[in-house]
């Protein structure tokens, strides 16, 4: 009986076989590579060598099969499913078969406003840099949820920027930035406050910097507001006005798209759709009545 190899398969075949390898069954979100330690040499051949090196056996990734059911700063290590892109380096048919398919089918997911990852609390700066061109400019798609605004914003304007350099010379498309209940609601507070303080301190640079990463940009911008449906119960505190207000300047400051509850409301800096009241709060007496 004559032997069937992967190459001698049909390419739909294969394909489904790389999907299957390299893509788990839900959409993933895509934490930090694990590093690789590694000694320093004098060099630079060298050097250059041991950095390839390391790219090349921090292979395995952590992927969260489904973070909007759950937070990913709070899952522990089972929780995860583990992939790795060892596939990759069989040879070059396969390689040139399957670079693409991991790379724009999943989405980069960075829990936190201080930009920390799940794996060593390195940066989305450091880790895109610790990548190297090459891997980094193959990323399509980077989520950021944050947080409250007393975490440092400084890393802001350095990850737009560098997001926009990926945007012109690699294959990055779509910014995607979420705000859960909590920290929206303190988006609200500080965009209603009369009295400055440190947090309408922040506030204000956020927009500013958000403005300054949204000029000239060349990848689309999305912002989704409490896609967890059970928080907003945390904005039962908040007028309409208040929120409406603090949606439209949010929008003006990053532009592209903006969904409150998986809904558009503002697309391209026009009004698509209301936030009524009414949504608000029966949703706060449906989850009270669940309780």
């Amino acid at each position: 009986m004559p032997t069937t190899t992967l190459l001698s398969l049909p390419r739909e075949i294969r394909d489904e076989i790389y999907r299957m390898v390299l893509l788990p069954a839900s959409a993933p979100y895509l934490t930090e590579p694990y590093r690789i330690e590694h000694q320093a040499t004098s060099k630079r051949k060298s050097r250059a060598k041991a950095r390839l090196q390391r790219y090349a056996l921090g292979a395995p990734f952590k992927l969260c099969l489904n973070p909007l059911e759950g937070s990913p700063s709070t899952m522990q290590e089972t929780d995860f499913y583990h992939t790795s892109l060892s596939l990759l380096r069989v040879n070059q048919q396969i390689y040139s078969e399957t670079r693409d398919l991991f790379w724009h089918n999943v989405t980069f997911y960075f829990p936190l406003f201080k930009f920390l990852t799940l794996s060593t609390g390195k940066s989305v700066f450091h880790t895109l840099k610790g990548m190297g061109q090459i891997p980094s400019r193959l990323i399509r798609r980077i989520r950021i949820e944050f947080d409250f605004l007393k975490w440092n914003t400084s890393e802001v304007p350095k990850i737009l920027q560098l997001l926009a350099s990926r945007s012109r010379f690699g294959d990055f498309k779509m910014l995607e930035l979420a705000w859960d209940a909590a920290p929206f609601s303190e988006l609200v507070e500080a965009n209603s406050a009369s009295v400055v303080s440190d947090t309408t301190d922040s506030y204000d640079m956020l927009l500013e910097e958000l403005r300054d990463g949204s000029t000239s940009c060349r990848y689309e911008r999305v912002i989704r507001l409490l896609e967890h449906s059970k928080s907003v119960k945390l904005l039962g505190g908040l007028t309409s006005e208040e929120i409406q207000e603090t949606v439209r300047v949010l929008h003006f400051a990053c532009g592209g798209s903006l969904y409150w509850q998986k809904k558009l409301v503002w697309q391209h800096y026009q009004k698509v759709d209301e936030i009524h009241v009414c949504e608000i709060e029966d949703l706060v007496d449906g989850l009270a009545q669940e309780l």
